[in-house]
């Protein structure tokens, strides 16, 4: 898989806020598919709004996951995503949250 992830947060040296600069981003879910975004480019102030537009499969919601930073998240096993309220916790506390989840059934192998 061939991930090209830049963006950065730069603080403005002369108003002491943040911006966001992203430059070059390029994405794609797994090697062998398209890029779901190439080339972006933008630059918003702090305070600033930035409109998102475009057809359905542009990559609008595939922008925005990334800047969240919810494919670095969930782009994992569930049992993965479980530690993250508890990194500590042992497998059978995993087992545990998942059945009071009910998704036990589900998962039982991931954990």
């Amino acid at each position: 898989m061939t991930k090209n992830i830049l963006f950065s947060i730069a603080p403005s040296l002369q108003s002491q806020k943040f911006d966001l600069v992203v430059k070059n981003l390029r994405f794609q879910y797994n090697g062998d598919d398209p890029w779901a975004l190439n080339g972006v480019d933008f630059y918003l102030p702090e305070g600033g709004r930035l409109a998102i537009v475009g057809l359905s499969g542009s990559g609008k919601s595939t922008l925005v996951n990334l800047l969240l930073r919810f494919w670095d998240l969930f782009n994992t096993t569930i049992g993965v995503n479980l530690l993250l309220a508890n990194p500590r916790a042992a497998r059978e506390d995993l087992i545990e949250a998942a059945k009071r989840a009910q998704i036990d059934d589900f998962i039982f192998t991931d954990i």
